[in-house]
């Protein structure tokens, strides 16, 4: 009798579930691979994995599958001759243990990874950053790129009779990453070269007159004979009057808050403001306008009192004066701006992680954890407030949380899920390895076929349709979606 799909979930599953065939072999902790490493042509699936064994009716289904990985995103199905599994950490590789006749050839031996222009294949075995062939890269696999600080010096030399002025242009000391990606000079050109038309300010050697200052991200082409400026274009284009700032009259007019200056309307000048631009023409008014605050707008750090012992000054918070408007008293600055040094994870990590063998978070079945250093503790600091803050249940705990080490070749993956196993305080060898260790891929190893690693795609509209159909005719039921 044809089973019946309760739910949309279950309708691929069903539709091959009746399929019999094939027993399959776990190959290892992975996705598959054949001898070269290669993963071959993929079908991605929304199938569920969980059970693993799901994934089976659909692979016996299908002439050239030849086994499958579990992956949570849905059934992956290979149809190269798997050879091994290449030690991924979210899926596990099997083989059909009878595999189909009409296989394709096995796939060509890796190229190894394929660097950009301008770079060439490091010697050696280089290491990706993960146990997939997308965390390959230039930076991991490949020789550090030639860039136009590599040829400066030389170029810039030579831009008198020859380099980069030959075509009216300059070597561009803007450009000292830009990668030069072609061999030769023609390579060189075309990545650090700049037509001189095209100059900034900061491109010439010239220096302004006294009392002005160079604004080097003006546009300032050249002139004459299109190879160099003028001095009197040069100052036209470059040269400003410096812009005057609250730091420009800092000095002075703190000397003058005793008497006058910005306490002359109950403000003081705000050293928060250095960088405020004062207005032209510069006068008293405009000075007042951009850089006096109101001692009534006053934030601790404005004051120069300090805090009794023991207490730290909390500098953001907010400090009005008192009494005749222009100062604050002792007790008020005490009040307003001195606190308690803040008590955090960090201050009782030594005394707790020792206690953690017989006592300390142990005792709640959790763990003081080392990667909340800035988490503050609640007042009154006792047992309670730095269990609460601090402790982490063993069932929540990173690879990064346990101090056990992979197997050489292999590396931690610090982030990784790694709850405790036995006696709920503790983690296993073999369950910390399966959680935490991977292989790094090869660079030699990358070919430039789509990861196996990659997204599970699923089913469209249309596939889904078709799916819905075969089942009404084979059962007799319609569903709605």
């Amino acid at each position: 009798m044809p089973r019946f799909c309760p739910t949309l979930l279950f309708i691929a599953t069903c539709v091959v579930g009746r399929v019999q065939g094939n027993t399959y072999t776990l190959v290892g902790q992975g996705a598959c691979v054949d001898a070269s490493g290669s993963h071959g042509t993929l079908q991605r699936s929304s199938d569920s994995s969980d059970p693993h064994t799901n994934c089976q009716t659909k692979c016996n289904s299908l002439s050239t599958c030849t086994g499958y990985d579990d992956r949570a995103q849905g059934c992956l199905y290979y149809s190269i001759q798997i050879a091994r599994a290449n030690d991924g950490a979210n899926q596990k590789c099997y083989r059909k243990d009878s595999p189909p006749s009409n296989l394709p050839s096995p796939s060509p031996p890796s190229t190894g990874y394929i660097c950009s222009a301008g770079t060439s294949s490091l010697s050696g075995t280089q290491l990706c950053t993960s146990s997939m062939a997308s965390s390959c890269s230039d930076a991991t696999c490949c020789t550090a790129p030639k860039t136009c600080a590599t040829y400066q010096a030389i170029w810039l030399i030579a831009q008198a009779t020859g380099g980069c002025s030959t075509d009216t242009k300059f070597y561009d000391r803007k450009k000292p990453t830009t990668v030069v990606a072609a061999p030769g000079e023609a390579g060189i050109k075309a990545a650090c070269c700049t037509p001189f038309a095209d100059a900034k300010c900061s491109d010439w050697l010239d220096n302004c007159p006294a009392g002005k200052v160079k604004i080097g991200t003006k546009s300032a082409p050249a002139d004459g004979d299109g190879k160099s400026i003028s001095k009197a274009k040069f100052n036209s284009d470059c040269c400003e009057d410096p812009p005057k700032t609250c730091a420009t009259y800092q000095a002075s007019w703190l000397l003058a808050q005793a008497i006058g200056g910005c306490s002359t309307d109950t403000k003081f000048y705000d050293r928060k403001k250095p960088t405020t631009v004062v207005a032209a023409p510069h006068g008293e008014a405009e000075i007042k306008a951009a850089c006096c605050t109101p001692f009534a707008d006053a934030k601790c750090s404005d004051w120069l009192d300090n805090c009794p012992a023991g207490k730290v000054k909390i500098g953001t918070k907010s400090a009005p004066a008192d009494g005749l408007g222009k100062s604050i008293s002792n007790a008020k600055f005490n009040s307003d701006c001195c606190e308690d040094p803040p008590k955090t994870c960090a201050t009782y990590q030594a005394s707790w992680l020792l206690a953690q063998a017989t006592g300390g978070c142990s005792t709640d079945t959790k763990f003081y954890d080392r990667k909340k250093p800035t988490t503050v503790v609640a007042a009154p600091h006792g047992e309670a407030e730095i269990k609460a803050a601090c402790c982490t249940p063993f069932a929540d705990a990173k690879c990064s949380d346990w101090l056990d080490t992979c197997p050489q070749g292999q590396v931690k993956v610090a982030a990784n899920s790694a709850p405790a196993d036995g006696d709920g305080k503790s983690i296993s060898e073999a369950k910390f390895r399966q959680h935490c260790c991977i292989t790094l891929f090869k660079c030699r190893d990358w070919t430039s076929e789509q990861d196996a690693d990659g997204s599970a795609s699923l089913y469209s509209a249309s596939q889904l349709a078709l799916l819905l159909a075969v089942i009404a005719a084979s059962t007799g039921i319609g569903l709605r979606i």
